[in-house]
């Protein structure tokens, strides 16, 4: 908490809205596959939820 409170001019708030996730995830089976190197796996956020959209080693999550 800060003492001055929400009113307080020296506070600010930053909110982030994530639309990307690299992750390794083991128990939610959200894993690179082995036979490609151990790379992230790339999660983005769309309407339903989060998709699989490749990994950290494939375009365009990896520009070469």
């Amino acid at each position: 908490m800060h003492p001055g409170g929400p009113t307080n001019p020296n506070v600010v708030l930053i909110e982030f809205v994530t639309v990307r996730i690299e992750t390794w995830n083991t128990p939610g089976q959200i894993i690179p596959d082995p036979t490609k190197g151990l790379w992230a796996a790339v999660l983005t956020r769309d309407g339903g939820g989060w998709l699989c959209a490749g990994t950290t080693q494939e375009a365009p999550f990896n520009p070469r």
